[in-house]
């Protein structure tokens, strides 16, 4: 999974905060089946092929 961006609340998946608009893809995870992400595009949430679910970004109220 690649992704490009804001990444004001981490949404890039790269341990990173930033105020910076990203227009290069960075690579965000490997064998993703499933992505969701919230309506106002702060945060996201994955699985992989191991049935792991991952999640990335605005956490608040504890969305994540």
């Amino acid at each position: 999974m690649w992704g490009c961006g804001n990444n004001e609340y981490g949404q890039l998946g790269q341990g990173t905060r930033d105020d910076d608009f990203h227009e290069e893809l960075v690579k965000i995870a490997e064998d993703v089946i499933h992505v969701d992400d919230s309506y106002n595009g702060s945060f996201a949430i994955f699985l992989a092929e191991d049935l792991k679910l991952y999640g990335m970004g605005n956490g608040a109220g504890g969305a994540l």
